[in-house]
């Protein structure tokens, strides 16, 4: 029998919501997909213990949920900051002599304080280009804070060459690369079942939902779907679904449940993606392992579709993201197998997940 030596604690608020089959409303995203993965696969190695601090309560095999009791915010000032400290102390209690947290996103400063305390070595993992590229320095306080924080981490995890290199020459933070993930539901849809072009995404300024919405008033004749959450932007989103009223091809969906989302992607013709900027983004990869080609008006992250010839890239031009949908050829099954082999060699589970086991090994 092998002996647990790593105790493994992700701190992901909302990733109870990708283990949930159902609930009300959903804010994960591509972040908390990643996360719910790593956390199954992690579950699965004896070697570690896996513990994950959440706002809600999910069960999964071998993994323990956590969840922080609510700050105290009254009483004697001293022993009220002692309560405080202790109810994050007891997040981390175990046996196991190496500790690691994981995070994503933006971070508690007081969860990964009081990590280092409590002797645990702290990682965050990079998403997207915009934490790093400094175009949102002194615009978003979640930002500034961030990036003041990432020196005290111990492990810094980049998703792509770009952050790797931008992380070492704009802030000069070592990084350690990792891939993502996926999930292989080997389903692969014939063409005959696919009768519409997808969008899934926050509704945020950043991902321009309104270039899929001028897409569908041009080409009335396709169908589109657009998949949001309402959590998230809600007069963007507000916009999306009234516009969404006036046209008969085009789809409003909200809050789908991750367990249901790659029947969405399986169905699909085409994802298409109008984002200024990602990181590397669960959707891709979720699209691409149903066999699903992407057609990109901007980002290609680590010329994914380029290299692997999975979809195609726009180099930021809305006429020729147009012309890429209005003149996109019929695909054969055999080219939508074609288009999930080259998702199951980018996105490998199990070197991805190893690449992770090598950067936590790195820490001692």
């Amino acid at each position: 029998m092998v002996q647990k030596r790593i105790a493994l604690f992700f701190h992901m608020p909302l990733v109870g919501e990708v283990f949930s089959p159902t609930s009300g409303s959903f804010g994960y995203g591509g972040a908390e997909v990643q996360m719910s993965l790593l956390i199954k696969a992690f579950a699965q190695d004896p070697s570690y213990q896996v513990i994950v601090i959440s706002d809600k309560p999910f069960s999964y095999p071998d993994v323990e949920v956590r969840i922080p009791t609510p700050p105290i915010k009254r009483g004697i000032p001293l022993l009220s900051r002692y309560r405080n400290q202790q109810r994050i102390v007891d997040l981390f209690a175990t046996d196991l002599p190496h500790k690691v947290l994981l995070g994503t996103l933006f971070p508690n400063p007081d969860i990964y304080e009081q990590a280092h305390s409590c002797g645990v070595k702290t990682a965050f993992r990079v998403n997207g280009d915009s934490l790093v590229d400094g175009s949102l320095l002194n615009k978003n306080p979640r930002v500034d804070a961030l990036h003041a924080y990432l020196p005290q981490f111990d492990l810094v995890l980049s998703q792509t060459e770009y952050q790797h290199i931008a992380l070492e020459q704009k802030w000069s933070i070592s990084s350690f690369p990792v891939r993502s993930t996926i999930k292989d539901h080997k389903v692969c849809r014939s063409p005959e079942e696919r009768s519409y072009l997808l969008w899934v995404g926050r509704a945020a300024a950043l991902k321009r939902p309104w270039y899929f919405i001028e897409l569908a008033k041009q080409l009335p004749a396709t169908q589109f779907v657009f998949i949001t959450t309402s959590t998230y932007g809600p007069d963007l989103r507000n916009t999306i679904k009234e516009e969404a009223r006036h046209l008969s091809n085009f789809t409003f969906h909200e809050d789908i449940p991750y367990a249901s989302m790659h029947t969405y992607y399986e169905n699909a013709q085409a994802f298409i993606s109008t984002s200024l900027t990602e990181g590397a983004p669960s959707v891709f990869a979720e699209a691409a392992i149903a066999g699903t080609p992407i057609i990109s008006l901007s980002v290609d992250p680590g010329g994914v579709i380029d290299r692997t010839a999975i979809g195609t890239s726009c180099k930021g031009s809305f006429p020729a993201l147009f012309d890429a949908v209005r003149t996109r050829p019929p695909l054969s099954h055999e080219q939508h197998e074609s288009i999930r082999s080259a998702a199951l060699k980018e996105w490998d589970p199990e070197q991805a997940v190893d690449g992770y086991r090598h950067a936590f090994d790195s820490l001692w």
